[in-house]
């Protein structure tokens, strides 16, 4: 009995794998496009090839009409996670998984997108529960 289930199972995975299908993970955080919470904004992060010739992450944000209003130069490596989200105030967050580092782009006082690294500060910023949701 033991064998036929180990037979049937084999040709279901042989079957499932000649006719292209995956099983592929649900990535917690990297959907995208996402629309900020004023709708003022959309985010997207996709992955693309630089000058270097390595592929990073970028994260995009446009306005609702599909301008881009920011493009970030980190150097998040393409082939390694990152997972994002908007919080509350329209800031994007975002969590590394190559150092575990987490930031942040807000916009400054003259109106543009800055990137800041997020520590515990005495301002009381914490990034939203659900970007670490697994």
């Amino acid at each position: 009995m033991r064998d036929v289930k180990v037979t049937r199972l084999m040709w279901l995975l042989l079957l499932l794998i000649s006719s292209g299908c995956r099983v592929e993970p649900t990535n917690r955080n990297q959907e995208q496009p996402v629309t900020s919470p004023s709708g003022k904004y959309v985010l997207t992060v996709p992955i693309e090839r630089a000058q270097d010739d390595h592929l990073y992450w970028r994260v995009t944000i446009s306005d609702a009409s599909g301008q881009v209003l920011f493009k970030d130069d980190s150097r998040f490596v393409g082939n390694l996670n990152v997972y994002w989200c908007w919080d509350d105030h329209d800031r994007v967050w975002l969590e590394n998984s190559d150092d575990g580092r987490t930031y942040y782009w807000e916009l400054d006082e003259q109106n543009r997108w800055r990137r800041y690294q997020w520590e515990p500060d005495p301002k009381c910023l914490f990034p939203p529960r659900r970007l670490y949701r697994k």
